[in-house]
């Protein structure tokens, strides 16, 4: 393309580059390969029931400061329904879905169901599996700092 804004300015060529492959639209229920990870409908999933058994373990204390996320939990809504902090060198996968499941209570299904968590920009989805359920939360990628996700149910 060539541009020219007045005589005393040189010509400009820009060599426009090609996309290839393929891309993804708005509303596209593909999953990206670096956000997304397998469906919580896969047999690996652990239910909310699952879930609720097990304890919750405590908040690390006031006075420390390093590793220290606090993570907002929001419903569906975007109504806040939980705020908790997290030792992300410590805390694993698990224990944040624990918290989130005690959070949520029973479904109206009897707890078999699932959920995810998402956080929305940049847009990340969790989803606590057998392989990954004993990671700590910095390999999982939360990071120290704060945090809000989403629930998000199937």
């Amino acid at each position: 393309m060539k541009t020219t804004t007045n005589p005393t300015t040189k010509v400009v060529e820009e060599k426009k580059s090609r996309f290839e492959g393929t891309g993804q639209t708005l509303m596209d229920k593909s999953p990206s390969s670096s956000s997304s990870k397998a469906s919580p409908t896969q047999s690996t999933a652990i239910t909310t029931q699952q879930l609720l058994s097990q304890p919750i373990p405590p908040e690390p204390s006031a006075t420390q400061k390093e590793n220290v996320t606090t993570i907002q939990i929001r419903n569906e809504r975007g109504q806040t329904i939980g705020r908790r902090k997290f030792d992300v060198s410590i805390h694993t996968l698990s224990h944040l879905f624990v918290y989130v499941s005690s959070i949520l209570g029973d479904d109206t299904d009897g707890g078999e169901s699932t959920f995810r968590l998402v956080s929305r920009f940049p847009r990340h989805v969790w989803i606590l599996e057998e392989d990954k359920k004993d990671d700590v939360l910095e390999e999982c990628g939360v990071n120290a700092g704060q945090m809000m996700l989403f629930v998000e149910r199937e």
